[in-house]
């Protein structure tokens, strides 16, 4: 999902999302809610929520609630942005890639979060998690 105008008021929710090339659900925009899917099994991270390019906030204020996220190759859930909420969701399995960094630390996650300090998250099922807390 992308917009020009970063609010794209959308809602994704209920689908079966499995062995896509890429992720399975990439947001580039505002003001979503992304709930109640099932992501599985994708070539890269199953669910992303990324900044366009180097825009301040071009991708806040959506909410992940209630999807199960499981076996992607990279991260399950990964968020680059603040100003977010990430509840209810079920993350394992994620790193079926079984990529690992020379010191034997994993490169995915099954949640990983950048900006943790402005995203909320609450009520979420993982097996491992990466939390950065960058300063805007």
């Amino acid at each position: 999902m992308e917009s020009t105008f970063a609010n794209a008021n959308a809602t994704v929710t209920g689908n079966q999302v499995s062995g896509s090339g890429y992720e399975g659900i990439s947001v580039h925009c505002s003001n979503n809610n992304i709930t109640n899917n099932t992501v599985t099994g994708n070539k890269e991270t199953g669910i992303f929520l990324d900044n366009v390019a180097l825009i301040s906030d071009t991708t806040s204020n959506n909410t992940l609630d209630g999807n199960t996220v499981t076996n992607n190759a990279n991260d399950g859930i990964r968020i680059t942005c603040p100003h977010n909420i990430i509840k209810n969701n079920t993350a394992t399995g994620n790193n079926a890639a079984k990529e690992f960094y020379s010191d034997g630390t994993a490169r995915w996650f099954d949640i990983y979060i950048e900006y943790s300090q402005y995203n909320t998250l609450e009520g979420n099922t993982y097996g491992t998690i990466s939390t950065i807390a960058y300063q805007k």
